[in-house]
């Protein structure tokens, strides 16, 4: 009777394992993952991962299919509109070799998936932020048949979720933490233009800040196991648990995949659930599965950004020779070490060539192509234990055509271009604000809409507030709420909506199952509007009336997708992390990267935001945008204290055309990587 449940709980819950390499692939098939996810070319969150490419594929997923393993495409990036004809092309090559599915961010790639490759299953990203039940029912629209739910909940957020819905759940259970919640880190597109939106993220949160009286790494999480919990999320009605790691090596794949596959394979007698899994990560946590209260240890370690056996640090470098000291052994030639820098900034992962003992510790021979020095934290990634298997396999390759006929045609017909040039387009201001203070502050003294980003507190007492005009001001809904809360902010919305308001902005997709069609709704940035196919898909699946261009978007791509409909941010202080994770730091604190970036931490609603002391502004760039088509624009206040005098000098800035001082264009003028 034992076996027969263990091999129910192995086929209720698959193991889905990462490839980023050919190497890494065959590892994770050798081990025992029941799926692989991998990605193809530019289009996927691991831009920096070797990947793959269509004519691969070809190879891998008939030898997959072959040994009863499915193959994920990881399709979970933002696309620009100039990208849509490139990533049509992808996809029928994908849809032609016999992919099993593909994971989406974009939700206008969703749609064209569901219209034009049928044959795919869609699984929504975690990076579409999905965290309730009213999510996961609006992402259902598009055809999504799996959910890959946000990294922040608890157990009972998870079941309570499967309770509710009939779509297939995938939660992570090993690997890095991100500090901000999934898809709503701005944090590398602020500080580099490089967006973790699309695969390009540079850990902004692994760097070392400080505050005045101390330093370290304030955002960094450790990293996660659930391994401890597979069997509560099985009974939780879970259909998945995935291995972060499209960056590791074949030997952490297989490990961590063998691992896995030892404890899902005796689940009921947790037979195999003792053994240690060798990763060459960090210190592990359960993260909130068990509750958001930690009685089981903090979330984050302010000591270390590095992953890896700590092997100590580098006190001098004669040319592709590093010395190390320390008394650990010193790392084998075919080994791998990462060398990390001080502040924190991403370090290079290296093979290594030789070693030697020394007085102080040992020298290690690296690539010419290494770069280290002195004072950095050297880091043993991968041991050689483990022998990756040769590349080749002996199937027949799956034929394919490379370019989809309908292509030029899908992105041409996408939608009827609205832009509008010069003086013809109708310039009206929208300002958002965050407090009931500022609210009473500009009701009868501002003369643009009012948008209102307020607290639950202060929505409850809105409701109580005999508004000037209710139907012309529009209120933001979190961008986060718990399945706990949710029955609560549904009855907020209805008290609201009893009261008058009818217009409502959100920038996460729970609230588009609790609107109403006869709600006049606004897209907000976080819902990643950045091509044409994501503005049709907002309009006609979700009956929104206006969509916000993405905070992180470049000129040449808002020009591209001009619409009537749409708002262009000009000027805020943009959150770059917003998180369930409580800092190292307290709420108020203001702390400055080595680079002398500075930021401060709010906390609002059990949710943490890191802000920059320094905002964006366009107001020296509004003739351009009006020129594009683009006459929509909207001031932010949120995050600073209500004051008058300074919101008319915003105002005023913005009527003359000149930028505030001391504040950045983002990534206006030089491009979104």
């Amino acid at each position: 009777m034992p076996k027969k449940r263990a091999r129910t709980a192995r086929k209720s819950l698959e193991l889905l394992a990462p490839a980023g390499s050919i190497e890494s692939f065959h590892a994770a098939v050798d081990a025992g993952a029941n799926a692989v996810y991998c990605g193809v070319g530019r289009f996927n969150a691991r831009a920096r991962a070797r990947n793959f490419t269509a004519k691969t594929l070809s190879y891998l997923v008939p030898y997959a299919h072959s040994r009863h393993v499915k193959v994920y495409l990881t399709f979970n990036t933002l696309l620009k509109q100039n990208e849509l004809e490139a990533a049509l092309h992808q996809l029928y090559q994908m849809e032609q070799i016999g992919v099993d599915a593909v994971i989406v961010q974009d939700i206008g790639l969703a749609s064209l998936i569901k219209t034009h490759f049928p044959r795919f299953r869609i699984h929504a990203s975690t990076q579409m932020a999905l965290h309730n039940s009213a999510g996961v029912r609006a992402a259902s629209r598009l055809g999504i048949r799996r959910v890959v739910l946000a990294r922040e909940l608890t157990l009972d957020e998870i079941g309570a979720i499967a309770r509710k819905s009939s779509l297939e759940l995938e939660v992570f259970c090993h690997g890095a933490l991100c500090y901000s919640l999934s898809g709503n880190c701005l944090a590398s597109s602020f500080l580099g233009g490089k967006s973790g939106n699309r695969g390009q993220c540079t850990q902004v949160c692994r760097r070392r800040f400080r505050t005045d009286s101390a330093s370290g790494h304030f955002f960094s999480p450790l990293d996660f196991s659930a391994r401890g919990a597979l069997h509560e999320l099985a009974a939780r009605g879970v259909t998945s648990v995935k291995i972060e790691g499209r960056l590791k090596g074949p030997e952490y794949v297989h490990s961590v995949v063998s691992g896995y596959r030892k404890v899902l394979d005796h689940l009921e007698s947790d037979s195999g659930s003792a053994d240690s899994i060798v990763d060459f990560g960090r210190q592990k946590t359960d993260f909130f599965l068990h509750g958001l209260h930690r009685e089981h240890g903090p979330v984050i370690d302010t000591t270390r950004s590095g992953v890896g056996i700590p092997l100590g640090k580098v006190i001098s470098v004669n040319n592709q020779s590093a010395e190390i000291a320390g008394s650990a052994r010193p790392p084998r030639k075919g080994e791998y070490v990462r060398l990390q820098p001080e502040s924190g900034f991403e370090g290079g992962n290296y093979r290594v060539i030789g070693s030697h003992r020394t007085e102080h510790g040992f020298t290690l021979v690296l690539p010419e192509h290494a770069s280290f020095h002195v004072n950095d934290q050297a880091y043993l990634t991968s041991r050689s234990e483990y022998t990756a298997r040769k590349a080749k396999v002996n199937v027949t390759p799956q034929r394919f055509r490379e370019f989809y006929p309908k292509a030029r045609s899908i992105v041409r017909d996408g939608g009827t271009r609205h832009r509008r040039k010069g003086p013809s387009v109708r310039t009206k201001v929208f300002v958002k604000v965050d407090s009931l203070a500022w609210f009473r502050l500009l009701q009868n003294r501002c003369t643009a809409p009012l948008i209102l980003q307020l607290s639950r507190k202060d929505f409850l007492q809105l409701a109580d507030i005999r508004a000037k005009q209710p139907d012309s001001t529009i209120l933001s809904l979190p961008p986060f709420v718990s399945e706990t809360d949710l029955r609560e902010w549904e009855r907020i919305v209805g008290i609201l909506r009893n009261r008058g308001y009818t217009r409502w902005m959100t920038g996460n997709m729970w609230a588009l199952s609790v609107l109403r069609k006869s709600d006049r709704i606004t897209a907000d940035s976080s819902l990643w509007c950045t091509n044409r196919a994501t503005q049709a898909v907002l309009r006609t699946h979700y009956a929104v009336d206006s969509f916000c261009y993405s905070l992180e978007d470049e000129y040449p791509n808002m020009r591209a997708c001009a619409s009537p409909h749409g708002w262009a941010y000009i000027y805020g202080r943009p959150p770059l992390f917003i998180s369930r994770i409580p800092p190292a730091v307290l709420p108020g604190s203001h702390v400055t990267d080595s680079r002398d970036e500075s930021f401060y931490i709010v906390e609002r609603d059990g949710l943490f935001y890191t802000l920059p002391i320094s905002p964006f502004c366009l107001f020296r760039r509004k003739s351009h945008l009006i020129s594009a088509g683009i006459g929509n624009h909207l001031i932010d206040m949120s995050f600073v204290s209500p004051d008058l005098k300074f919101f008319t000098a915003i105002w005023e800035s913005y009527q003359s055309g000149q930028n505030v001082q001391g504040s950045t264009l983002f990534n206006h003028k030089r491009g979104l990587c």
